[in-house]
């Protein structure tokens, strides 16, 4: 039997801020969509955003962090 998933609607981890419930994948684990700061939107799962393993969408984290992408040769 699947329980609800818990709102996390409204809430931020890291850059994101959690937009609206998506769905849930064969092993109800529930998916949320979310938008970072820098203005991409990401699909996010329920228990990487609460244990902190997914903060950003992952484009702008080197911008985030300081550190310059390096330049092709």
């Amino acid at each position: 039997m699947a329980y609800p998933p818990k709102n996390l609607k409204g809430r931020r981890f890291g850059c994101l801020k959690v937009l609206s419930f998506l769905e849930r994948n064969e092993h109800h684990n529930s998916k949320w969509l979310c938008r970072c700061d820098c203005g991409n939107e990401t699909e996010a799962y329920y228990q990487h955003l609460t244990r902190g393993e997914k903060k950003s969408c992952g484009k702008c984290g080197r911008v985030k962090r300081g550190v310059k992408p390096k330049k092709k040769p």
